[in-house]
């Protein structure tokens, strides 16, 4: 170490202290410069691959929603031909009349292919005469609704003749009990259902050969993949097969983010393959021109540092001083305006700074609780949809069952829901208005589930001018219906009570549902609950959140419940009458 300062003594001897300062500013830059290219280039390479890994998670949810959805219809297909028509019809009827042939014309665009076999493998009936022969009793297919018979089993894609052309068809399956002469007797259902829905899915994002997505089952059997026609030459071989998922993994010098979602009742795998390798190449000339710009900045500031010194420094030093006195509480210093424009403009900025720091501070306030009043919206948008198509599904069903006066009847509800809903814009309404809405929500759901539970309102009416939050009712009676009515037939019950406490509304929720545990009610609480198909599962903490920004942290919802008790879902807060504020 002696020797070196030794040797750099001797370099500098005598030298311009301009010119030392000037080379070692600049080395210090470009030291600098280096450091941030690679810490900027981690951090990229973080923000892309955290970027990456969101946007394919979405897109996973959405197509293995969209393939689950497919598979759901498949099986409930196999199911309605079974117990709607095979099970009810005597087997030489049913190889006769054309019930089940008229079914499968129905459901031409999904259904390929049919055939009924007994469980020896014979074929008993097929609505294509054409279609070959073939041994079924050794399928795997055949096999697998054979030995689990209370469940549709699903095949391997392949491809059948149809008048169409060459068409791609997966093969499913379910054991039935044929109906012979009054004895029952064993066979298995097929349908050949057409795979164009599910590839429709996958196509919905673009493959490329750097991000694309496929299926495959629980052998690794490729069911929709982009590039099938190149994997059936050999020109490509899919090498993420038997690759680790769920993580970033290194193939042929360049890195992949693969990613899996598994597909429900079949247990398929949803397959994201993205290279992560070609997304850090758009990002080569962001941080080319960053080094670019750091060098330029350093030949400018040594270019600039004689100025600085001299004319520059001195004022700067007088300025944070001014701005440290300012911070530690002197609100009413100023600085000096002077030396050059640039300075001077500084000076006046501090200065037009101090004199707005009020109405900073009141615009801060203000703005917090515009925070608070978009938290609300946030909240109260989270109300799922799903209500709204449920129940139209339920009016066309009614309308296509000719039951006009339902039918009219729920539309009439629904509009009045809707029209409550909106409540001109207000976020608060009268208890009046709020009931009225939730009894107009279980009036439709009573009509949509055909009566099979009933409800009563017990109110005082003395608080019918109280002013609430709108829409807190409706996503307690929402998780009445579909998760306390759930396995109840014809005997539930669900009461809504309003009264007041101590100068507090208290509004109950209660069904006489099958209850849930302490440990339940915690996680209801938290909206740590997975949603049923028809439940939103975000009602009760929903509902909470919204109670306590309007009314403060003492206030929001309490549930009571035991196993085998039923659940009371109860709503607390003061007794308003009328807004103090224009917004709360």
């Amino acid at each position: 170490m002696k020797k070196i300062l030794q040797w750099l003594h001797q370099k500098i001897d005598g030298k311009s202290i301009r010119l030392i300062f000037t080379a070692l500013f600049f080395l210090t830059v470009s030291l600098f410069t280096a450091l941030i290219i690679s810490l900027y280039s981690e951090y990229t390479k973080a923000q892309i691959t955290a970027f990456l890994q969101e946007k394919n998670t979405q897109q996973l949810r959405r197509m293995s929603f969209s393939i689950e959805e497919d598979v759901d219809d498949t099986i409930e297909l196999a199911n309605t031909a079974y117990y709607q028509i095979i099970k009810s019809t005597d087997l030489q009827a049913l190889l006769t009349e054309q019930t089940l042939s008229d079914f499968c014309l129905l459901h031409e665009n999904k259904i390929l292919y049919a055939a009924i076999y007994d469980i020896d493998g014979a074929l008993l009936w097929q609505n294509a005469e054409n279609y070959d022969a073939e041994s079924v009793d050794s399928a795997a297919w055949f096999q697998a609704a054979e030995t689990e018979i209370d469940t549709v089993a699903f095949d391997v894609p392949h491809y059948i003749q149809t008048a169409a052309g060459f068409q791609k068809a997966m093969t499913v399956s379910r054991y039935v009990e044929l109906q012979d002469g009054g004895k029952s007797r064993s066979g298995i259902l097929r349908f050949d259902v057409c795979m164009d829905n599910m590839e429709a899915e996958l196509n919905i994002y673009p493959a490329s050969q750097t991000d694309y997505f496929y299926l495959m089952d629980n052998e690794e059997h490729l069911i929709c993949y982009p590039f099938e026609k190149r994997l059936e030459s050999g020109v490509r071989t899919e090498w993420t097969l038997h690759t680790p998922k769920n993580q970033v993994v290194l193939q042929d010098k360049k890195e992949w983010l693969l990613q899996q979602q598994t597909i429900e009742y079949t247990g398929w795998k949803l397959i994201s393959a993205a290279s992560l390798t070609e997304e850090l190449q758009n990002s080569t000339q962001l941080r080319t021109g960053i080094a670019v710009i750091v060098l330029l900045m350093a030949v400018v500031s040594v270019i600039l540092d004689f100025l600085i010194q001299r004319l520059m420094i001195a004022p700067v030093l007088r300025l944070s001083e001014t701005m440290k006195r300012f911070g530690h509480g002197e609100l009413q210093v100023r600085a000096k305006a002077e030396s050059c424009g640039e300075i001077r403009g500084l000076s006046d900025g501090f200065n037009d700074m101090a004199e707005k720091t009020n109405q900073l501070m009141e615009r801060v306030r203000k703005e917090e609780r515009e925070k608070q009043i978009t938290e609300r919206k946030l909240l109260q948008s989270q109300i799922n949809p799903h209500f709204l198509y449920n129940t139209l599904d339920s009016i066309i069903w009614m309308i296509q069952s000719k039951k006009y006066e339902g039918a009219g009847k729920m539309v009439s509800m629904l509009a009045k829901f809707f029209r409550i809903s909106l409540s001109q814009g207000k976020d608060i309404i009268p208890l009046q208005k709020e009931l009225e809405h939730a009894v107009s929500y279980l009036s439709i759901q009573n009509v949509r589930f055909q009566d099979k539970f009933t409800f009563t309102v017990d109110w005082d009416e003395k608080l019918a001018d109280c002013l609430c939050p709108k829409l807190v009712i409706q996503p307690l009676l929402e998780n009445a219906v579909y998760h306390g009515m759930e396995g109840m037939y014809e005997d539930g019950e669900i009461q809504l009570k309003i009264y007041a406490v101590n100068e507090l509304v208290h509004i109950d929720v209660i069904d006489n549902g099958e209850g849930m545990t302490e440990a339940q009610v915690q996680k209801m609480m938290q909206g740590d609950v997975v949603s049923s198909k028809r439940g939103s599962g975000i009602g009760v903490k929903n509902v909470n959140d919204r109670i306590k920004l309007y009314f403060g942290e003492a206030y929001g919802v309490q549930i009571i419940s035991a196993p085998d008790e039923g659940t009371t879902a109860r709503i607390y807060f003061p007794m308003r009458r009328q807004e103090d504020e224009t917004e709360k």
